[in-house]
């Protein structure tokens, strides 16, 4: 699954909702396996905002996909859940 086909899938699963810019930003780099300093490092956001951002983004697919979303189980639960939902 690519990183485009995830993000379609969380706006489905969030009721069409876009995730804003920095969400997509920590999405889509955490799908690709980088930390919150190298997502900070590469967007010149600063590293506290990031992780914020992150944490209340892991809270809101939690909620969504019905168990626990976080920054390094990401791609699994998107793999696992999916294809039941569909």
């Amino acid at each position: 699954m690519t990183v485009n086909e995830a993000l379609t899938i969380v706006e489905t699963l969030l009721d069409y909702q876009c995730l804003n810019k920095v969400q997509k930003i920590v999405f889509c780099q955490s799908w690709e396996g980088r930390s919150y300093v190298e997502i900070a490092n590469s967007t010149g956001y600063e590293f506290d905002y990031i992780k914020d951002v992150g944490a209340k983004l892991w809270k809101q697919l939690s909620e969504a996909f019905g168990e626990k979303v976080k920054k390094d189980n990401i791609q699994s639960v998107l793999n696992g859940t999916y294809p039941r939902r569909g």
